[in-house]
């Protein structure tokens, strides 16, 4: 069976074709002299199937129509019509070009939500020092290949708001919380990069090569939703470690507006790497905080801070435990809590 880089000159797809009145299949047609295969571009896994002579070999269209008044032809018989049409759209491909966009769709969101909402906080969530931890120990691909150079990527700056040199001149003045926002600045663009970059827009595919495999993203994407990222249907499908079919409607992606207060931040008002800004709605659930509760542990019956710099007495230090007011901190909540806590 021949095999060619498309459809031959006078060849017809065999969707196109039927023969005693009975539909073409390639299995019907398996020995038919005709027989022929290419695969698509778009689609190189699916074989197309067609025959090189249909009415030589007695095929028929299957598009004939009732022959015009005063002709003795049938339109769409071989002998006088042109090029068989082509098959109908496969639906793997349009499944292929709603999940590229949905892909990218949901990178922008994402993007925004790490400017306007991660890198800006004073201290990272609990979950960050084991993710870090966890990566930096099992050196995942988007890893192995991308840390290095992460740090000199556009992205990290376009991610984080500052260049590395901003960020490394934050290290010897940064609390201990806020070191910990700076360790995951390269970690994450280094995953961000394999995600999104030219191979990596496969990565929400379990049919193609991506230097972010599907598990290295789940467990990366798993960890932006448990430390307050919406996931949309397209990324959910690749953190559940499930093929995306497009059933999960992903018109619904949320703006970043709509992910966080903190995505209002501008470009002017993100603060310095080394001071960064306390934007509406932040209430500093950070590493120095109790899960959830938003009380600094040195609130906590026994009095450890989490911060050994703070609780070293280094004075001129950030205590990062959040006791200050932020703003956006109108309604007293916080402050009711620790009074409870010192009652």
């Amino acid at each position: 069976m021949p095999v060619t880089d498309g459809l031959p000159p006078d060849a017809a797809w065999l969707t196109s074709l039927s023969h005693d009145g009975q539909d073409l299949t390639d299995a019907a047609h398996a020995t038919c002299p005709g027989h022929g295969v290419t695969f698509r571009a778009w689609n190189p896994l699916a074989p197309a199937y067609y025959c090189t002579s249909p009415t030589q070999h007695g095929h028929t269209s299957r598009f004939l129509l009732p022959a015009p008044p005063g002709t003795g032809h049938h339109r769409g018989d071989p002998a006088t019509a042109g090029p068989d049409p082509d098959p109908a759209p496969d639906p793997d491909r349009r499944l292929v070009i709603s999940g590229n966009k949905a892909w990218q769709a949901a990178a922008d969101v994402r993007h925004r939500w790490l400017t306007g909402s991660l890198f800006p906080r004073r201290s990272a969530p609990r979950e960050a020092q084991a993710f870090l931890a966890r990566q930096l120990i099992v050196m995942t691909d988007p890893l192995r290949s991308g840390l290095a150079t992460a740090a000199r990527k556009p992205l990290f700056a376009a991610l984080t708001g500052h260049d590395a040199a901003g960020w490394e001149h934050a290290c010897d003045t940064a609390t201990t919380g806020r070191l910990t926002v700076l360790m995951l600045a390269p970690v994450i663009t280094a995953f961000e990069h394999a995600m999104t970059d030219a191979e990596g827009r496969n990565t929400w595919r379990t049919d193609r090569y991506s230097p972010c495999p599907r598990a290295a993203a789940s467990s990366y994407l798993t960890f932006l939703a448990a430390i307050g990222y919406h996931l949309s249907g397209i990324e959910q499908a690749v953190a559940d470690g499930i093929p995306y079919t497009g059933d999960i409607p992903d018109g619904d992606i949320p703006s970043a507006g709509d992910q966080t207060a903190d995505s209002n931040v501008g470009d002017d008002d993100r603060g310095s790497a080394e001071h960064p800004c306390i934007t509406v709605g932040e209430r500093g659930r950070g590493a120095d905080d109790t899960a959830g509760a938003g009380i600094p542990d040195s609130q906590i019956s026994g009095g450890e801070a989490a911060d050994s710099d703070t609780a070293g007495g280094i004075p001129g230090q950030d205590p990062g435990d959040d006791s200050r007011p932020v703003a956006g901190d109108q309604d007293g909540q916080d402050t009711d809590r620790i009074g409870e806590i010192a009652a």
